[in-house]
């Protein structure tokens, strides 16, 4: 088993599809254990996983997905588990007046080695 993991879900609560942006999705450390689906449905959830490669060391990744509303807008995630340092999730999207995506509460994961991300983009208004 890897020293750490994080299992990313994006739970996608519009009525729109989203596109992996494949050239920005990628671990800065790690690799993947699952890697991130192509597409997520409206009104459904992917999810993918990332681990340590080495006995101690984390795992530090991105995936970008473009909302397919017409707008060409995006939604970002990014999580961070590393070995020595407190775990970490931050999530933006390319236009905050029409979506929101809401990261994990840091006390959902800051105290496990092996956590579940969940990530939940939903449109404004």
């Amino acid at each position: 088993m890897a020293a750490r993991s994080v299992l990313v879900k994006l739970v996608n609560k519009t009525d729109f599809t989203l596109s992996i942006d494949s050239d920005n999705c990628s671990l800065q450390v790690g690799e993947w254990a699952t890697k991130p689906p192509e597409s997520i449905s409206a009104q459904s959830t992917g999810q993918w996983e990332s681990e340590s490669d080495s006995y101690d060391d984390g795992t530090v990744g991105h995936c970008h997905y473009i909302i397919q509303d017409g707008t060409d807008t995006w939604v970002s995630v990014n999580w961070s588990n590393p070995f020595s340092a407190p775990s970490h999730a931050q999530s933006d999207t390319g236009n905050d007046n029409l979506y929101k995506c809401m990261p994990p509460d840091p006390g959902s994961y800051q105290r496990d080695d092996h956590p579940t991300m969940v990530f939940t983009l939903t449109r404004n208004g």
